[in-house]
């Protein structure tokens, strides 16, 4: 009696350990699937915002008017990036000189 008990432990075991394996199986494919649906949505947005936007003289325009007032902004910080590094370059060159004498 006592093995028998322990053969249908056992086996009870190794079923349990099977569904969990084909669980966590079940869970890869899953995330899997999603990546994918995820990156073909993705894709599929891109293509349709492009042809709304090539067929589209008000969104195109939009989108061109966009661009530019982006560029003119990182235009804008690229200077003032320049200028920053300029003024520090500067002073450090005047506090070595201070140092020196």
């Amino acid at each position: 009696c006592a093995r028998n008990w322990k053969n249908y432990a056992r086996k009870e075991r190794n079923k349990r350990l099977i569904l969990s394996q084909t669980e966590k199986d079940g869970e890869i494919r899953t995330e899997e699937n999603m990546e994918k649906i995820f990156c073909l949505g993705l894709a599929l947005g891109a293509v349709g915002g492009a042809l709304i936007v090539a067929n589209s003289y008000k969104a195109r325009s939009l989108v061109k008017k966009s661009q530019a007032d982006l560029m003119q902004k990182m235009d804008e910080m690229m200077d003032e990036r320049l200028n920053q590094m300029q003024q520090n370059d500067m002073q450090g060159k005047s506090e070595k000189k201070e140092k020196k004498s």
